[in-house]
């Protein structure tokens, strides 16, 4: 029985991502890519190796509750999934309403907007002489801080599994990918590329024989 993921995958990236972050980088990431973070999800009970043939629509959709979003990077989005489906067997299917197709990938992506409120000491000061071991103390300051992060969701499901007026799919296989949006536009691309590429990478029970 294949499971609806739709729902599930939407409010897992801040969590997974925090969590991520802390726990393997107890100070704090280095480098904004260690921050991205791809998931699979599949049904065991499958048969992906009888699809022949997907339709994707040249859309990248955003989900209902996203902040704005950019356009910019949809096209190479789709370009890296089409290519990925391909390189393993499966044809597009550029024209479904006459041609038909086995199955259907529909790309979606949100952007979660998150602010971190936290206190900081200020000047620290000492209690006075003859009582060690009480440390310094001082004022504290508030101080906040914000971070935009981006998901882009893979949907791979049969073509009866695909409710286009609901807007609901029954995923067979499903990727997530999420890190924190940066603004160099070279290593975003990379980002998104090896990211996409990790997804189908970590999913070899895909495939068309």
């Amino acid at each position: 029985m294949k499971k609806n993921l739709y729902r599930i995958k939407y409010v897992l990236p801040g969590l997974l991502l925090a969590m991520s972050m802390w726990s393997c980088y107890p100070g704090g990431p280095e480098n904004i890519a260690d921050t991205d973070l791809v998931f699979t999800f599949y049904d065991q009970g499958a048969d992906f190796g009888s699809v022949r043939t997907f339709f994707m629509p040249d859309e990248v959709f955003v989900r209902e509750g996203s902040e704005t979003t950019e356009d910019s990077f949809d096209s190479l989005i789709l370009s890296d999934v089409a290519r990925n489906m391909e390189a393993l067997g499966y044809v597009r299917e550029m024209d479904p309403q006459n041609n038909g197709a086995d199955s259907v990938v529909i790309v979606s992506k949100t952007k979660t907007d998150i602010t971190v409120v936290g206190w900081v000491p200020g000047y620290p000061y000492y209690p006075g002489w003859g009582y060690p071991g009480w440390g310094w103390y001082g004022p504290w300051y508030p101080v906040a801080g914000s971070y935009s992060t981006g998901t882009v969701f893979i949907e791979f499901a049969s073509a009866d599994d695909v409710n286009v007026p609901e807007k609901q799919v029954n995923a067979s296989w499903s990727g997530m990918l999420n890190g924190i949006l940066g603004t160099n536009a070279s290593a975003t691309a990379t980002r998104i590329t090896t990211s996409i590429n990790q997804a189908y990478k970590q999913s070899p029970y895909l495939g068309s024989k």
